[in-house]
């Protein structure tokens, strides 16, 4: 398991107000280089609505997304987490440890959360006091999270597609990485899952390093390819958007999408970690140190 760490010099506390601890994220966590020529300001965003609306109506089928997503990552799943196997997942997955304090005044203990996509799971340790379900498309990766979590939280099967819980009851779902079913249909059942004013969270790899280090390896940039412990390929769904495109389709299915940033390797407080060759090449490519290239995009949204 990857050690916990925390994002150098940040919490919603030292940032936000009583109100909307989220406020000033924006001017804070926006990397200049992910958001070059662009500006998200409503205007911006809304002219970007009617495009990202008509092109979800030719985004692959859910259907498809679920059956490869559930064949992929169960066969990745004993060795995903492997650093020495997969450095580029190690990389990202120290991120997504590094948000849990800086998210931690979204959630109380009084409320229902779920967490989709879960893999080995990190929701509970976000929300400890609260009731949290893990829940994940691939059996084999829902054993990662039961065996971590040792029966302390409910695990569960589920669709993102056919999410099993009762609309209006979640206060909160969270994805962390869901590049493998960032689709309309995921976001229009998330909303319906939730409470009126319910949070979703969504992490997702940058677009501009998925683009150039999947166009680097000849590879189909709504694609992840791994190279598992036989040396065969596995590809993976991996549908990622400009940010500003991202926004707006969540906009346009009732969210009020109130913070967005993105996350390098050197907003983490653990010293210098080591970028993985894809991250070093995606950075070249986009003529930036590779420590402080655009990794993941952070989204934080609420249903209205």
């Amino acid at each position: 398991m990857a050690p916990c760490c925390a994002i150098r010099g940040c919490s919603l506390h030292s940032f936000g107000n009583d109100r909307n601890p989220l406020l000033g994220f924006l001017k804070i966590f926006v990397t200049p280089a992910c958001l070059a020529g662009s500006s998200l300001t409503s205007e911006t965003i809304g002219k970007h609505m009617k495009s990202v609306q008509k092109a979800t109506a030719f985004e692959s089928d859910p259907r498809d997304l679920s059956a490869k997503s559930e064949e992929s990552y169960g066969e990745l799943a004993p060795e995903y987490y492997c650093a020495h196997r997969h450095p580029t997942c190690a990389n990202f997955d120290l991120l997504q440890d590094a948000l849990l304090d800086t998210l931690r005044p979204l959630v109380s203990k009084d409320g229902f959360y779920v967490e989709v996509g879960c893999g080995k799971g990190r929701l509970d340790r976000l929300a400890e006091r609260a009731t949290v379900v893990l829940t994940d498309i691939s059996d084999c990766m829902l054993g990662l999270a039961r065996q971590r979590t040792r029966g302390r939280v409910r695990c569960e099967r589920m669709n993102v597609f056919k999410p099993h819980f009762t609309d209006g009851t979640v206060d909160g779902v969270f994805g962390f990485l869901a590049d493998p079913f960032n689709h309309g249909a995921f976001f229009q059942n998330s909303h319906r899952m939730l409470s009126e004013g319910g949070r979703l969270v969504v992490t997702l790899p940058n677009h501009e390093w998925a683009v150039a280090v999947r166009t680097a390896l000849g590879q189909p940039i709504d694609q992840t390819t791994f190279i598992n412990c036989q040396g065969r390929k596995v590809t993976a769904p991996s549908i990622t958007r400009p940010r500003i495109e991202q926004i707006a389709l969540m906009k346009a299915i009732g969210y009020d999408v109130q913070s967005t940033w993105a996350l390098s390797l050197n907003s983490l407080a653990i010293g210098r970690p080591t970028p993985s060759h894809h991250v070093i090449l995606a950075a070249q490519r986009l003529a930036l140190d590779p420590l402080t290239a655009p990794l993941v995009d952070v989204f934080v949204a609420a249903k209205i």
